[in-house]
């Protein structure tokens, strides 16, 4: 029980940063990605 109250409080700590983070890297990485996917299709 505590192990999961601490992962949460440090996941809640790391979400705001992180996940500003994971959402511009998804973003580039799909801005890329879509290219060569239309590459590949046709």
């Amino acid at each position: 029980m505590l192990a999961v109250g601490a992962g949460s409080l440090f996941f809640s700590h790391v979400n705001d940063a992180g996940f500003r983070l994971v959402k511009t890297l998804l973003s580039v990485v799909g801005l890329v990605l879509v290219p060569l996917v239309d590459l590949v299709i046709w």
